[in-house]
């Protein structure tokens, strides 16, 4: 919830106010800068963003313990994820299915790394789906003039047609996880070798996984 989120960082802003009037840079792996945070006044999107990020690492421990719990209850299952979710939301494409069944199937396995780098091609394909069947364009010219090309997965995520499906909260939580360099980044991280394979962990293949939830939800 965004907005409670602005309350708790302006509560933290009274409390530390030094802390707020720096500014940050955020490093990748090989210690290159790639995004700055200025100070409150200065940046307080970029500000909200990394106070929302912290709490989703904080968050990703019993992110974690729930689904363990569903998974060793019989709840979460590569069979149950398939029908109830997967086949059921006309976003996916059936020609998928089995790619997708094979990332479900190494997530159950412990095979996070490879889970991660199979799921993404197939969740960025299915936002897609949502925008195109909704009748908004996937497409943008091309800078040469000469032609069309794809969307980047940030723009498809700020058309209306996906906040209209996730409402503002949950566009706005998709691009944290997946596209905004200021936050979890996971899409653009694994797409563009940000980081190495076997950063891909756990945490964020759960991230994933409930990603591809939310969009299972879709109908």
């Amino acid at each position: 919830d965004k907005s409670k989120e602005q309350v708790s960082l302006e509560e933290q802003i009274k409390e530390f106010p030094l802390m707020f009037m720096i500014s940050n840079k955020l490093m990748d792996s090989k210690g290159r800068p790639m995004s700055v945070i200025g100070s409150y006044k200065q940046d307080p999107e970029g500000n909200l963003i990394h106070h929302i990020t912290q709490g989703m690492q904080i968050i990703a421990y019993f992110l974690d313990l729930a689904i363990q719990k569903m998974k060793d209850c019989g709840g979460l299952t590569v069979d149950n994820i398939m029908s109830e979710l997967i086949e059921v939301s006309p976003i996916f494409d059936s020609e998928r299915y089995a790619a997708i069944r094979k990332a479900l199937t190494l997530y159950f396995s412990g095979d996070y790394m490879l889970f991660c780098h199979l799921i993404i091609p197939q969740i960025e394909n299915a936002i897609c789906n949502l925008v195109s069947l909704s009748g908004s364009s996937v497409l943008r010219p091309q800078r040469s003039g000469t032609g069309f090309q794809l969307k980047t997965l940030d723009e498809l995520l700020r058309d209306d047609s996906v906040i209209y499906a996730f409402k503002d909260n949950g566009a706005y939580y998709l691009r944290l996880v997946l596209t905004d360099q200021r936050a979890l980044n996971i899409r653009n991280s694994l797409c563009h070798g940000i980081l190495a394979p076997e950063s891909f962990d756990v945490n964020a293949a759960n991230r994933l996984l409930h990603v591809l939830v939310l969009l299972g939800l879709v109908r």
